[in-house]
């Protein structure tokens, strides 16, 4: 039988989102914009052509974003694609031997209006 996915290592998206509401241990308060959330984070390594997720990883939502880089990515990726929250990842000693092009948003706020700028 002929394998009709083909997952594109190469290239991935990472992405964070808080996911659940609740009253857990392992629960820890953030802040989102202007709103305060008691909850869970999930951290997302998804194939860029087929939109499939290969990693994810959930912590305390005051977890930031680049603390779990490392979990999301299996070393075979040639381009990694995120939002801001990921900004210097590239740079962090246990990501400095991952020989990829990194596209990481901006985070710009201009005048109370803020915005990811690729």
């Amino acid at each position: 039988m002929q394998n009709l996915l083909r997952i594109d290592y190469e290239k991935i998206l990472l992405l964070s989102t808080i996911i659940f509401r609740g009253d857990y241990p392992e629960m820890h308060q953030t802040q989102k914009g202007k709103q305060w959330f008691f909850s869970l984070k999930a951290h997302i390594g998804v194939d860029a052509r087929t939109g499939l997720t290969h990693s994810l990883s959930t912590t305390a939502a005051n977890v930031h974003d680049i603390t779990e880089t490392e979990n999301l990515l299996h070393g075979e990726e040639r381009f990694i694609s995120a939002d801001s929250g990921y900004r210097g990842a590239q740079k962090r000693e246990e990501l400095k031997s991952i020989e990829a092009d990194w596209l990481i948003a901006l985070f710009i706020k201009r005048k109370g209006q803020a915005r990811s700028v690729f």
